[in-house]
């Protein structure tokens, strides 16, 4: 067993915080069922305040890997291709000692794919970012593609030993269990990066119907309890730190919109979970930290809990004290986490940028007007502060207002932001047509694609029911 710790990273898509049945109603919580998750709370440190760098797949996991505000790293868009001069946490940890390793979902543009990890067995290596078409029929037709996000919801047709958060766990576990072979002393960096519950809003048949009609759809987390049961059965989470966290939130219908890439806290905001082996084993107390936190806090905060030393130019904070349970200055002395969105994705002029503190959240915009909340007292962002606020409450404002500004234009970094896509697309410009969601690498070194049996395939029979006198249509649909 390594002398320095493992870290097994668990990353999903698009979970909002609310959803974590270990929330309650009267803190912003939905009803759900996520016993995986609420047991990794029970042991471990609950980051309950969380936000995303960007509320976007791509630009929000840059920011993450890179441990900087999402304008510092070219974290732009879903298009966007990580700066291979840019350190990652992978790459900062395998220059440090760790084996590392990705399966599944990256999001990444370009040619360059690995995003520092020496490893990347599967995933989806520059095609659509991993999210398998569900309904099936969907795959070759590219009309509509918005709406049939919401419309299709229900039983998935993807059998469930096919489905991306399947094949990550077995690719994560495989790739766990050769590296223990090869290196037994040497600590590990695993990223299990997970599709769901990102749309297609599809789900097992128990899933789904643990909840319809009601309409609540549950981010899906038996794969993940199932996962974690091999790895301490095999005993990988011995000596394993583990994280949970998710790259953005989901809307689902609040304020009359759904999806992401908004300012809106369903939208920022993300569960966020880090479970030590102390935790685990009774050494420690489980603990909460309501201090507004980042996504990009991560990078240090690996850095503090592995023993390893700090990279340069992080915007993040080591938090590795204050998940021990003890102080962290540096958390209390920030006015708040940065969240914001520099592509004119909704008009010109609708670019953000957003301040968390304990209370208020401040929004910046490139030319319109901008925007205030109390979030103590207006949780639902229902009364804007802007232009209405006095006393103590106009001068906290003005304070965020100045921090959301401090060294930065929106101007210059909308100049950045061509230059350097530009850039980066001509350098790196992508070089494989992937034609399924997923490709895995062979074991002779070839990529395929991985998908092919849902969306390629070799059809066998058309109609069982016709070519096989046993078959039985309503029993199959179990």
């Amino acid at each position: 067993m390594p002398d320095r710790p493992n870290i097994l990273f668990l990353l999903s898509d698009e979970h909002a915080y609310r959803y974590l049945s270990a929330r309650s109603p009267q803190d912003g919580g939905e009803p759900c069922h996520t016993p995986t998750l609420d047991g990794l709370i029970q042991q471990g440190t609950h980051l309950s305040t969380t936000y995303c760098s960007m509320p976007l797949c791509t630009p929000s996991r840059i920011s993450m890997l890179c441990g900087r505000h999402a304008h510092r790293c070219g974290a732009w868009g879903n298009a966007s291709i990580l700066d291979p001069d840019i350190p990652t946490f992978a790459s900062h940890l395998g220059q440090n000692g760790y084996a590392t390793c990705t399966v599944g979902k990256m999001h990444l543009g370009g040619s360059l794919q690995h995003a520092g990890f020496q490893a990347r067995p599967y995933g989806d290596f520059g095609g659509p970012c991993g999210h398998q078409d569900d309904p099936l029929r969907h795959y070759h037709d590219d009309s509509d593609t918005l709406r049939r996000r919401t419309l299709d919801a229900g039983i998935s047709q993807v059998p469930e030993s096919l489905l991306q958060e399947q094949m990550v766990a077995r690719q994560s576990t495989a790739w766990l269990r050769e590296q223990r072979h090869a290196a037994p002393d040497q600590p590990w960096l695993l990223l299990a990066s997970f599709s769901r519950p990102h749309f297609p809003l599809t789900a097992a048949r128990r899933f789904f119907e643990r909840y319809y009609p009601q309409g609540v759809t549950p981010p899906r987390v038996e794969r993940s309890g199932d996962f974690l049961a091999v790895l301490e059965r095999d005993g990988l989470l011995d000596n394993t730190i583990i994280v949970y966290a998710s790259d953005h939130g989901e809307l689902a219908g609040e304020h009359g919109l759904w999806w992401k890439n908004t300012w809106h806290e369903a939208a920022c905001r993300v569960p966020c979970i880090v479970s030590l082996p102390q935790h685990r084993n009774g050494q420690l107390a489980p603990t909460e930290i309501a201090q507004p936190t980042s996504l990009a806090d991560l990078f240090p905060t690996l850095c503090g809990l592995s023993g390893t030393p700090l990279a340069d130019n992080l915007d993040g904070i080591d938090l590795s004290t204050a998940i021990h349970g003890q102080p962290c200055p540096a958390l209390h002395q920030r006015p708040g986490v940065i969240t914001e969105s520099l592509s004119p994705r909704w008009g010109a002029g609708t670019e953000f940028r957003t301040v968390r503190s304990p209370r208020y959240k401040y929004i910046a915009f490139r030319d319109c007007d901008d925007l205030a909340f109390d979030l103590q007292a207006d949780p639902d962002e229902q009364h804007n502060l802007v232009g209405r606020a006095t006393g103590q409450t106009a001068a906290d404002l003005e304070t965020l207002r100045t921090f959301v500004y401090d060294g930065f234009d929106f101007d210059a970094v909308e100049e950045q932001r061509q230059h350097q896509q530009a850039a980066l697309r001509q350098q790196y410009a992508q070089r494989v047509q992937p034609q399924t969601p997923n490709q895995i690498l062979r074991g002779d070194g070839v990529l395929v694609e991985a998908d092919q049996p849902l969306y390629q395939a070799a059809i066998v029979s058309a109609d069982p029911g016709r070519d096989f006198d046993d078959f039985s249509q309503e029993n199959n649909n179990a």
